[in-house]
């Protein structure tokens, strides 16, 4: 009952030689189109890895796993690998899979040790071991057949991935900050990873077989079709225009970066915030690194209890109180569509057709964590668990009092909206810990009882606060529920209601700490 990426060795697990191949993409357009922070395989969220440390890295010797390689072949560098996904507005103001669409380019985060500073349309930094590889810069190199920590690998040496040379862009960073970017991205030229590795790349697209492969690569020239579409970055035509650094990347920060936080002073700019054209496309394609209005968005890393116990003093408005007839209040965040979520459904096919809108709920709202729950809360926090729906209303207020630019007119805040729950925001020691309360009664960072997590968001969409009351879900909705793999295809149990069951998929079976 076991898939073999479960089986490779890690603590408490026996490795199984089954000669099954790991599930990828179709090909590269379709790689990783909707991934989100809960599609984990090859990312860095990815469960192998959430455990390493300096300390086991340098235990290779005696553990018996091999140490990063050299780069060969005549390459000068070499990286670890990721992958997320592409994302319509990146840190180097661009849409990553527009930029390279019929070209042989593949689209790249690079670490923040390998731009000239973080985090937003950087060019070229690093040195000695550590590339230097900002916006718009470009390279080719081919994938290692070695996994940091010497995890068993079933594709053969003869795959097409181990074989052929790719060219690549970056278009984005990848931050070193203190949730799973810290382990793979360093921060700082001639630092190195939890791996002892100088550079990482984390690729918004990737080849058929991919996992977390070693990547061996030069720097090289962009070809013009690339460097033509860097230069419409709006870094250079949207955002704030500065001299260029290169040919293809200028340093420059969008009106978003410059709300009031801290180092920044609030620039009173007339341009309206990046939204995805309509909800169906909104974040279809948006990935851990795509920042903005998610849990990782600059404007909140900083975020303490402390400072929201302060709002008194620093003139902030505290939290608002639901009003309209709504019974709850929850912060909000952005994140993606996923073709499997928690509670065993695709949440962009659940709502397809219809004027829902899903969500992710936080854990507190739920019977338990993490596998199709049922409704939990209790008090001022609401019990919503999968396929729990409700509708509500965005109220025009940001936590910590940062700048609204869009207008107490516009459509979001104005039309009232449905939701269902098709996801879990587990509380945990990443961006979740703020946002995401893990019990009943509890509070997030920002003061409230709930919060909802949208795989999809209407037009101008920001962390706005949200009102809302649950509801019954409509006949689609239910009848799409109850063919949740929580009932049909993981462990069948007893139904807790007509829409969500309680059930753990095999993958939540692996044993790992405390299971």
């Amino acid at each position: 009952g076991l898939p073999v990426e479960g089986l490779r060795p890690t603590a408490g697990n026996v490795e199984v030689q089954v000669e099954v191949e790991t599930p990828h993409a179709a090909d590269q357009d379709e790689a990783l189109a909707e991934t989100a922070p809960d599609a984990v395989f090859g990312t860095k969220a990815d469960p192998r890895w959430l455990n390493a440390s300096q300390g086991a890295i340098q235990s290779f010797a005696t553990s018996g796993y091999d140490a990063p390689p050299q780069p060969s072949g005549g390459y000068q560098y070499m990286a670890t690998t990721t992958q997320y996904g592409t994302n319509p507005l990146t840190s180097c103001g661009v849409d990553s899979k527009a930029l390279v669409a019929g070209t042989d380019y593949l689209p790249v985060a690079s670490a923040q040790a390998m731009n000239s500073g973080c985090c937003t349309c950087n060019s070229a930094g690093g040195g000695g071991q550590t590339a230097g590889m900002g916006c718009g810069s470009c390279g080719r190199g081919r994938w290692v057949r070695q996994l940091p920590r010497g995890f068993q690998i079933w594709t053969p040496e003869s795959a097409e991935i181990f074989q052929e040379e790719v060219k690549f862009v970056v278009m984005d960073i990848c931050p070193h900050d203190e949730n799973q970017n810290a382990m793979w991205c360093p921060a700082q030229q001639g630092q190195t990873n939890t791996f002892g590795v100088y550079n990482h790349l984390d690729f918004a697209l990737v080849p058929k077989k991919f996992d977390n492969y070693y990547f061996e690569f030069s720097p090289e020239a962009c070809d013009d079709v690339i460097t033509q579409r860097m230069a419409q970055s709006k870094c250079r035509t949207g955002w704030v225009q500065m001299e260029a650094m290169n040919e293809t990347s200028v340093v420059g920060l969008p009106v978003e970066e410059l709300r009031p936080t801290a180092g920044n002073v609030e620039v009173q700019v007339e341009v309206e915030t990046p939204h995805a054209a309509d909800q169906d496309e909104a974040l279809a394609e948006t990935a851990p690194d795509a920042v903005f209005g998610t849990k990782a968005d600059p404007r909140w890393v900083n975020a303490s209890q402390g400072a929201i116990q302060s709002f008194a003093t620093s003139g902030y408005d505290a939290p608002p109180q639901p009003s309209g007839g709504y019974q709850y209040m929850a912060t909000t965040t952005q994140y993606g569509t996923n073709p499997l979520t928690s509670c065993g459904v695709d949440s962009k096919a659940l709502v397809a057709g219809t004027d829902y809108l899903p969500v992710a709920s936080a854990q507190a709202m739920n019977s338990g964590c993490c596998t199709c729950n049922s409704a939990g809360g209790g008090g001022q926090t609401a019990g919503m668990g999968c396929g729990s729906c409700g509708r509500g209303r965005w109220v025009r207020q940001l936590p910590r009092g940062f700048q609204i630019w869009t207008p107490e007119s516009a459509e979001i805040f104005q039309e009232e909206v449905k939701f269902v729950v098709m996801d879990i925001c587990p509380h945990d020691e990443n961006q979740n810990a703020m946002w995401c309360p893990a019990q009943q009664g509890q509070t997030n960072t920002f003061g409230v009882y709930n919060h909802l997590d949208f795989a999809l968001v209407p037009k101008k969409f920001d962390n706005y606060y949200f009102e809302f009351s649950p509801e019954a879900c409509d006949d689609v909705i239910t009848q799409r529920m109850a063919q949740s793999k929580c009932r049909t295809g993981w462990v069948q149990m007893e139904a807790m209601n007509e829409t969500s069951v309680v059930g753990l998929p095999v993958e939540e079976l692996r044993p790992t700490a405390g299971n």
